[in-house]
Protein backbone atom coordinates (compact mmCIF):
# COMPACT_ATOMS: atom_id res chain seq x y z
CA UNK A 1 0.00 0.00 0.00
CA UNK A 2 1.02 3.76 -0.38
CA UNK A 3 1.88 5.87 2.35
CA UNK A 4 2.02 4.16 5.91
CA UNK A 5 -1.85 2.30 5.12
CA UNK A 6 -1.56 -0.84 6.69
CA UNK A 7 -1.87 -3.96 3.99
CA UNK A 8 -5.14 -5.21 3.66
CA UNK A 9 -5.64 -9.46 4.94
CA UNK A 10 -8.00 -9.63 2.22
CA UNK A 11 -7.33 -11.88 -0.59
CA UNK A 12 -6.79 -9.97 -4.17
CA UNK A 13 -9.62 -11.71 -6.57
CA UNK A 14 -9.53 -8.98 -9.51
CA UNK A 15 -8.27 -6.08 -10.70
CA UNK A 16 -10.09 -3.34 -12.76
CA UNK A 17 -9.28 0.17 -13.52
CA UNK A 18 -11.20 1.26 -10.73
CA UNK A 19 -8.73 -0.95 -8.27
CA UNK A 20 -8.15 -4.09 -6.58
CA UNK A 21 -10.96 -6.26 -5.92
CA UNK A 22 -10.64 -7.92 -2.05
CA UNK A 23 -12.83 -10.68 -0.85
CA UNK A 24 -15.10 -9.07 1.56
CA UNK A 25 -13.61 -5.75 0.96
CA UNK A 26 -14.77 -4.14 -1.93
CA UNK A 27 -12.41 -1.71 -4.09
CA UNK A 28 -9.22 -0.55 -2.96
CA UNK A 29 -8.42 2.45 -5.49
CA UNK A 30 -5.47 3.08 -7.54
CA UNK A 31 -4.11 5.38 -5.80
CA UNK A 32 -3.44 3.58 -2.80
CA UNK A 33 -1.56 0.32 -4.48
CA UNK A 34 1.78 -0.03 -5.16
CA UNK A 35 1.79 -3.19 -5.84
CA UNK A 36 -0.30 -6.52 -6.19
CA UNK A 37 1.38 -10.09 -5.45
CA UNK A 38 0.19 -13.36 -6.34
CA UNK A 39 -1.29 -14.85 -9.43
CA UNK A 40 -3.04 -11.67 -10.36
CA UNK A 41 0.37 -9.74 -10.49
CA UNK A 42 0.62 -9.73 -14.37
CA UNK A 43 -2.63 -8.16 -14.45
CA UNK A 44 -2.14 -5.83 -12.24
CA UNK A 45 0.79 -4.63 -13.93
CA UNK A 46 -1.40 -3.24 -17.00
CA UNK A 47 -2.58 -0.41 -14.58
CA UNK A 48 1.01 0.00 -12.81
CA UNK A 49 0.86 3.18 -14.86
CA UNK A 50 -2.38 4.53 -13.99
CA UNK A 51 -1.85 3.49 -10.00
CA UNK A 52 1.26 5.75 -10.34
CA UNK A 53 -0.63 8.52 -11.90
CA UNK A 54 -3.13 8.20 -9.48
CA UNK A 55 -0.99 8.23 -6.39
CA UNK A 56 1.10 11.59 -7.64
CA UNK A 57 -2.12 13.24 -8.21
CA UNK A 58 -3.26 12.29 -4.90
CA UNK A 59 0.03 13.40 -2.78
CA UNK A 60 -0.44 16.88 -4.56
CA UNK A 61 -3.64 17.36 -3.51
CA UNK A 62 -2.61 16.34 -0.24
CA UNK A 63 -0.10 18.64 0.19
CA UNK A 64 -2.12 21.30 -1.54
CA UNK A 65 -0.59 21.65 -4.71
CA UNK A 66 -3.73 22.41 -7.22
CA UNK A 67 -1.35 23.78 -9.91
CA UNK A 68 0.67 20.47 -10.62
CA UNK A 69 -2.17 18.02 -9.59
CA UNK A 70 -4.57 18.91 -12.05
CA UNK A 71 -2.88 18.01 -15.20
CA UNK A 72 -2.39 14.50 -13.89
CA UNK A 73 -5.96 14.54 -12.87
CA UNK A 74 -6.87 15.34 -16.09
CA UNK A 75 -4.74 12.90 -17.81
CA UNK A 76 -6.54 10.07 -15.31
CA UNK A 77 -9.96 11.44 -16.36
CA UNK A 78 -9.38 10.24 -19.77
CA UNK A 79 -8.49 6.66 -18.41
CA UNK A 80 -10.64 5.92 -16.10
CA UNK A 81 -14.23 7.83 -17.06
CA UNK A 82 -16.77 8.87 -14.65
CA UNK A 83 -17.73 4.45 -13.84
CA UNK A 84 -18.87 4.17 -10.34
CA UNK A 85 -15.56 3.04 -8.18
CA UNK A 86 -12.97 4.63 -5.90
CA UNK A 87 -10.34 5.74 -8.76
CA UNK A 88 -12.71 7.97 -10.92
CA UNK A 89 -14.04 9.87 -7.44
CA UNK A 90 -10.80 11.06 -6.43
CA UNK A 91 -10.03 12.28 -10.19
CA UNK A 92 -13.35 14.15 -10.02
CA UNK A 93 -13.08 14.84 -6.50
CA UNK A 94 -9.35 16.39 -7.47
CA UNK A 95 -10.58 18.02 -10.40
CA UNK A 96 -13.47 20.16 -8.83
CA UNK A 97 -10.92 21.35 -5.96
CA UNK A 98 -8.29 22.25 -8.28
CA UNK A 99 -11.22 24.30 -10.73
CA UNK A 100 -12.79 25.82 -7.87
CA UNK A 101 -9.03 26.59 -6.49
CA UNK A 102 -8.44 29.03 -9.28
CA UNK A 103 -11.88 30.49 -9.64
CA UNK A 104 -13.04 28.34 -12.47
CA UNK A 105 -16.39 27.42 -11.22
CA UNK A 106 -18.11 26.66 -14.88
CA UNK A 107 -15.68 24.23 -15.78
CA UNK A 108 -15.72 23.20 -12.42
CA UNK A 109 -19.40 21.85 -12.96
CA UNK A 110 -18.69 19.07 -15.31
CA UNK A 111 -16.26 17.20 -13.22
CA UNK A 112 -18.33 17.47 -10.01
CA UNK A 113 -21.51 16.08 -12.14
CA UNK A 114 -18.83 13.42 -12.84
CA UNK A 115 -17.80 12.81 -9.49
CA UNK A 116 -21.58 11.99 -9.00
CA UNK A 117 -22.11 9.40 -11.71
CA UNK A 118 -18.99 7.69 -10.21
CA UNK A 119 -20.32 7.93 -6.23
CA UNK A 120 -23.09 5.55 -7.30
CA UNK A 121 -25.33 7.73 -5.04
CA UNK A 122 -23.84 6.28 -2.01
CA UNK A 123 -23.49 8.88 1.20
CA UNK A 124 -20.29 7.57 2.21
CA UNK A 125 -18.20 9.08 -0.21
CA UNK A 126 -18.79 12.16 0.29
CA UNK A 127 -16.17 12.62 3.12
CA UNK A 128 -13.36 10.79 1.10
CA UNK A 129 -12.06 13.91 0.10
CA UNK A 130 -10.64 15.11 3.26
CA UNK A 131 -7.90 17.10 1.64
CA UNK A 132 -10.11 19.55 -0.38
CA UNK A 133 -10.91 21.14 3.36
CA UNK A 134 -8.68 23.57 3.77
CA UNK A 135 -9.59 24.96 7.97
CA UNK A 136 -12.42 23.49 10.43
CA UNK A 137 -15.25 26.24 9.55
CA UNK A 138 -14.67 25.16 5.33
CA UNK A 139 -17.56 23.46 3.72
CA UNK A 140 -16.82 20.14 2.73
CA UNK A 141 -16.43 19.76 -1.30
CA UNK A 142 -19.25 17.48 -0.88
CA UNK A 143 -22.52 17.85 1.28
CA UNK A 144 -23.31 14.24 2.62
CA UNK A 145 -26.86 14.68 3.10
CA UNK A 146 -27.23 15.61 -0.52
CA UNK A 147 -24.36 14.45 -2.35
CA UNK A 148 -24.44 17.86 -3.93
CA UNK A 149 -21.39 20.19 -3.77
CA UNK A 150 -22.04 23.33 -1.44
CA UNK A 151 -19.67 26.11 -3.91
CA UNK A 152 -21.36 24.52 -7.48
CA UNK A 153 -25.05 25.28 -7.76
CA UNK A 154 -26.76 24.81 -11.25
CA UNK A 155 -26.55 29.30 -11.12
CA UNK A 156 -24.85 31.02 -13.72
CA UNK A 157 -24.53 34.37 -15.72
CA UNK A 158 -24.25 35.01 -19.14
CA UNK A 159 -20.38 34.77 -20.53
CA UNK A 160 -18.38 33.36 -23.47
CA UNK A 161 -17.38 30.25 -21.20
CA UNK A 162 -20.73 28.89 -20.78
CA UNK A 163 -22.37 29.37 -23.72
CA UNK A 164 -19.46 27.37 -25.07
CA UNK A 165 -19.80 25.11 -21.81
CA UNK A 166 -23.91 24.24 -22.42
CA UNK A 167 -22.99 23.46 -26.15
CA UNK A 168 -21.04 20.51 -24.89
CA UNK A 169 -22.26 16.97 -23.88
CA UNK A 170 -23.66 16.90 -20.30
CA UNK A 171 -24.36 13.38 -18.57
CA UNK A 172 -27.52 12.16 -18.84
CA UNK A 173 -28.50 11.34 -15.08
CA UNK A 174 -31.34 13.36 -12.91
CA UNK A 175 -28.88 15.98 -11.82
CA UNK A 176 -27.11 16.40 -14.68
CA UNK A 177 -29.70 17.36 -17.01
CA UNK A 178 -30.86 20.01 -14.40
CA UNK A 179 -27.67 21.34 -14.46
CA UNK A 180 -27.80 21.33 -18.57
CA UNK A 181 -30.99 22.93 -18.88
CA UNK A 182 -30.07 25.68 -16.26
CA UNK A 183 -26.31 26.13 -18.13
CA UNK A 184 -28.32 26.66 -21.27
CA UNK A 185 -30.98 28.93 -20.17
CA UNK A 186 -28.28 31.24 -18.69
CA UNK A 187 -26.18 31.19 -22.08
CA UNK A 188 -29.42 32.29 -24.21
CA UNK A 189 -30.26 28.65 -25.79
CA UNK A 190 -33.62 27.06 -26.01
CA UNK A 191 -33.63 24.98 -22.55
CA UNK A 192 -36.64 22.88 -20.87
CA UNK A 193 -37.48 21.94 -17.62
CA UNK A 194 -37.11 17.98 -17.71
CA UNK A 195 -39.95 16.07 -16.07
CA UNK A 196 -38.98 15.04 -12.28
CA UNK A 197 -37.21 12.11 -11.38
CA UNK A 198 -38.65 9.73 -8.72
CA UNK A 199 -36.33 7.01 -8.59
CA UNK A 200 -33.34 7.50 -7.06
CA UNK A 201 -30.10 5.63 -5.72
CA UNK A 202 -30.40 7.00 -1.76
CA UNK A 203 -31.98 8.85 0.57
CA UNK A 204 -28.94 11.97 0.05
CA UNK A 205 -29.54 11.50 -3.87
CA UNK A 206 -33.10 12.17 -3.77
CA UNK A 207 -32.49 15.06 -1.50
CA UNK A 208 -29.83 16.71 -2.97
CA UNK A 209 -31.87 16.05 -6.57
CA UNK A 210 -34.99 17.60 -4.96
CA UNK A 211 -33.07 20.97 -4.30
CA UNK A 212 -31.55 20.94 -7.53
CA UNK A 213 -35.00 20.72 -9.32
CA UNK A 214 -36.55 23.46 -7.25
CA UNK A 215 -33.43 25.98 -7.60
CA UNK A 216 -33.62 24.75 -11.63
CA UNK A 217 -37.33 25.20 -12.10
CA UNK A 218 -37.73 28.49 -9.93
CA UNK A 219 -35.58 30.11 -12.76
CA UNK A 220 -36.34 28.29 -15.83
CA UNK A 221 -39.71 26.44 -15.34
CA UNK A 222 -43.00 28.41 -16.77
CA UNK A 223 -44.55 30.96 -14.79
CA UNK A 224 -46.56 28.40 -12.42
CA UNK A 225 -43.49 25.99 -12.10
CA UNK A 226 -41.55 29.25 -11.02
CA UNK A 227 -44.08 29.63 -8.18
CA UNK A 228 -44.71 26.35 -7.24
CA UNK A 229 -40.72 25.94 -7.49
CA UNK A 230 -40.15 29.28 -4.71
CA UNK A 231 -42.60 27.42 -2.71
CA UNK A 232 -40.67 24.68 -2.28
CA UNK A 233 -37.73 26.23 -1.73
CA UNK A 234 -39.23 28.09 1.20
CA UNK A 235 -40.51 25.24 2.71
CA UNK A 236 -37.90 24.38 5.56
CA UNK A 237 -35.39 26.62 4.59
CA UNK A 238 -34.43 27.58 8.88
CA UNK A 239 -33.39 24.03 9.44
CA UNK A 240 -31.01 23.56 6.13
CA UNK A 241 -27.12 24.46 6.98
CA UNK A 242 -25.74 27.45 5.69
CA UNK A 243 -24.89 26.67 2.04
CA UNK A 244 -28.33 25.17 1.45
CA UNK A 245 -29.79 28.14 2.82
CA UNK A 246 -27.64 30.41 -0.01
CA UNK A 247 -28.76 28.45 -2.73
CA UNK A 248 -32.52 29.15 -1.45
CA UNK A 249 -32.15 32.67 -1.22
CA UNK A 250 -30.24 32.94 -4.55
CA UNK A 251 -32.18 31.07 -6.44
CA UNK A 252 -35.82 32.83 -4.97
CA UNK A 253 -34.36 36.03 -5.80
CA UNK A 254 -33.11 35.18 -9.21
CA UNK A 255 -36.54 33.61 -9.97
CA UNK A 256 -38.61 36.83 -8.47
CA UNK A 257 -36.75 39.21 -11.06
CA UNK A 258 -38.14 37.03 -13.42
CA UNK A 259 -41.55 38.33 -13.12
CA UNK A 260 -42.69 41.01 -14.76
CA UNK A 261 -44.52 43.19 -11.65
CA UNK A 262 -41.67 45.53 -9.97
CA UNK A 263 -42.77 44.49 -6.36
CA UNK A 264 -42.15 41.03 -6.74
CA UNK A 265 -38.63 42.01 -8.57
CA UNK A 266 -37.90 44.21 -5.30
CA UNK A 267 -38.86 41.19 -3.27
CA UNK A 268 -36.13 39.30 -5.35
CA UNK A 269 -33.58 42.11 -4.11
CA UNK A 270 -34.53 41.14 -0.89
CA UNK A 271 -33.86 37.62 -1.18
CA UNK A 272 -30.73 37.47 -2.77
CA UNK A 273 -29.48 40.57 -0.29
CA UNK A 274 -29.94 38.07 2.50
CA UNK A 275 -27.08 35.83 1.65
CA UNK A 276 -24.24 38.38 1.86
CA UNK A 277 -26.33 39.40 5.15
CA UNK A 278 -26.49 36.09 6.73
CA UNK A 279 -24.04 34.00 5.37
CA UNK A 280 -21.15 35.54 3.47
CA UNK A 281 -18.67 33.46 3.65
CA UNK A 282 -20.28 30.12 3.80
CA UNK A 283 -20.32 30.05 -0.52
CA UNK A 284 -18.22 33.14 -1.59
CA UNK A 285 -19.53 32.17 -4.99
CA UNK A 286 -23.44 32.17 -4.55
CA UNK A 287 -22.66 35.33 -2.31
CA UNK A 288 -21.08 37.14 -5.21
CA UNK A 289 -23.42 36.04 -7.81
CA UNK A 290 -25.93 36.68 -5.51
CA UNK A 291 -24.25 40.68 -4.99
CA UNK A 292 -24.14 40.71 -8.42
CA UNK A 293 -27.72 39.67 -9.25
CA UNK A 294 -29.08 42.29 -6.95
CA UNK A 295 -26.88 45.01 -8.05
CA UNK A 296 -27.86 44.57 -11.68
CA UNK A 297 -31.76 44.52 -10.50
CA UNK A 298 -31.44 48.04 -8.81
CA UNK A 299 -30.48 49.68 -11.53
CA UNK A 300 -33.21 48.60 -13.98
CA UNK A 301 -35.34 49.44 -10.89
CA UNK A 302 -33.94 52.94 -11.01
CA UNK A 303 -31.75 52.79 -7.70
CA UNK A 304 -28.12 53.61 -9.58
CA UNK A 305 -26.89 54.50 -6.45
CA UNK A 306 -27.42 51.44 -4.24
CA UNK A 307 -26.52 49.60 -8.19
CA UNK A 308 -23.23 50.84 -7.45
CA UNK A 309 -22.74 50.59 -3.93
CA UNK A 310 -23.52 46.69 -4.16
CA UNK A 311 -20.83 46.57 -7.36
CA UNK A 312 -18.05 48.37 -5.30
CA UNK A 313 -18.78 46.17 -2.43
CA UNK A 314 -18.40 42.44 -4.53
CA UNK A 315 -14.79 44.52 -5.97
CA UNK A 316 -13.15 44.41 -2.26
CA UNK A 317 -14.98 41.36 -1.13
CA UNK A 318 -14.77 39.00 -3.68
CA UNK A 319 -12.10 40.65 -6.35
CA UNK A 320 -12.03 37.96 -9.57
CA UNK A 321 -15.28 36.64 -9.07
CA UNK A 322 -16.42 35.70 -12.67
CA UNK A 323 -20.26 38.36 -11.74
CA UNK A 324 -17.70 41.15 -11.96
CA UNK A 325 -17.18 39.89 -15.75
CA UNK A 326 -21.06 40.14 -16.52
CA UNK A 327 -22.85 42.60 -18.76
CA UNK A 328 -25.07 43.12 -15.95
CA UNK A 329 -22.59 44.22 -13.56
CA UNK A 330 -19.83 45.33 -16.24
CA UNK A 331 -22.17 48.15 -16.76
CA UNK A 332 -22.71 49.74 -12.93
CA UNK A 333 -20.59 52.99 -12.66
CA UNK A 334 -18.91 51.83 -9.39
CA UNK A 335 -18.19 54.88 -6.53
CA UNK A 336 -14.66 56.22 -7.01
CA UNK A 337 -12.09 54.84 -4.24
CA UNK A 338 -11.16 57.56 -1.54
CA UNK A 339 -8.86 59.59 -2.62
CA UNK A 340 -8.87 59.26 -6.00
CA UNK A 341 -9.61 62.85 -6.86
CA UNK A 342 -7.80 64.34 -9.47
CA UNK A 343 -4.82 67.07 -8.26
CA UNK A 344 -5.79 70.56 -7.91
CA UNK A 345 -9.53 69.88 -7.46
CA UNK A 346 -11.90 71.59 -5.50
Amino acid sequence: MRGHEPAPTGEVVGVEAQGVRLEGEGLIGWDKVRRVSGPLEAQAARFAQLADLAWRARARLERGDLVSAEPLLEDLATRVGSEVGPTSRLVFAGLVRCRLGRGAVIAAAPAYLSWHQASGGDARYAGEASWAVTSPTEVGLIDAGTLLAPGLPPMWVGSPALQSLARQEWPKTGVGILYEQAARYEAGLAAILPRRVTSHRSDAERAGYDLVYAVVASRIGDEMERAAAREELVREIDQQPEWARAWRWAALGRSLLRESDDEQRWRGVAELLRVPAEVERVVPYVTGLAMGEAASALRELGDGMGAAQIAGEIVERFPGHPVLDWQGVRGIQRPAPAGSAKEGSS
